[in-house]
């Protein structure tokens, strides 16, 4: 119980100090046939191993992903809280998107499971503005995912 405090309040103060507003979203579900970032952009993107099967969970960090480093001088532009609305018998895709109209550019996008069930990142893409992740949740699984946008 203190880990998880002290978590709660090292997370409080981060919001404090960078002024960017944490958003808890409930996300539908939405299966990803087409990218959602702009026509005219070829994202530049990170996509994460394929294997046959989602692998048993054994508390490893397995379904984070992170698209580039943070660099010296980006911002937190965006924190989101996805939460899954309902659990299915069945594999879920979902995407989640981004667009900052007042950003010069996204500099590195993660997408962390900030609880004991996962999510399992497949890809995210970065197209100037814009950033998309997909992620995929596993039969039964109620996953807490954490996505932040670093940029200019």
């Amino acid at each position: 119980m203190k880990s998880i405090l002290i978590l709660f309040a090292l997370f409080v103060q981060c919001l404090c100090e960078n002024n960017v507003t944490t958003t808890l979203k409930l996300w539908d579900k939405t299966l990803p046939t087409k990218s959602t970032l702009r026509n005219n952009m070829k994202p530049d993107s990170v996509t994460a191993k394929e294997t046959v099967s989602l692998p048993p969970d054994q508390g490893g960090n397995y379904g984070d992903l992170i698209y580039r480093s943070r660099q010296n001088g980006d911002s937190l532009l965006v924190r989101d809280v996805v939460l899954i609305p309902s659990l299915d018998a069945n594999e879920q895709d979902f995407q989640w998107y981004t667009s900052l109209p007042n950003a010069r550019s996204i500099s590195s996008v993660r997408m962390l499971n900030i609880g004991r069930q996962r999510a399992y990142t497949l890809r995210i893409d970065v197209a100037g503005q814009d950033a998309q992740v997909v992620f995929r949740v596993p039969s039964y699984a109620d996953p807490r995912v954490l996505i932040e946008v670093y940029g200019y």
